[in-house]
Formats: structure tokens, sequence, C-alpha cells
């Protein structure tokens, strides 16, 4: 379980792929799928649309990592 959260006092399931148990939230968390490689964790995608949003696209391209320089 995950909350309340402090925005809107909704709790969630992280277990149940983000759904709501409680709460104003009108919909689940959307999920972050990570894979592992040589240690380092990379996200490769979303399960579930973010909210506010029509597409979780950003123009098509993917979205660079930060890089030190």
């Amino acid at each position: 379980m995950a909350g309340p959260c402090s925005c809107h006092y909704t709790t969630f399931d992280l277990s149940k792929g983000g759904m709501v148990v409680s709460g104003a939230a009108t919909t689940d968390l959307p999920q972050v799928r990570l894979e592992i490689e040589d240690g380092d964790i990379y996200a490769t995608g979303i399960d579930g649309l973010v909210y506010g949003y029509r597409n979780n696209l950003r123009d098509g391209t993917p979205i660079e990592a930060a890089t030190e320089e």
C-alpha cells in the first residue's frame, strides 16, 4: 500500500498495479517498466496513461538521459 497521497489523500495498492483503494483519485497510478543491465537500471516504458495526457509520448522521440559534463 502507498498513501495517503498528500495531494488528494488517495491510497494506492502497489501490489495490484497501483490500483486506487480509497480517496479522490480517479485513475490508478501508471507503472514504469524497468530493466537492469550490467547493474544499471533503465526505465523502458510506462504501463497506463499518465494523468492529464492523451498519450505518453514526447513528440514520438525517446527522452535522452541527462549527462554530466
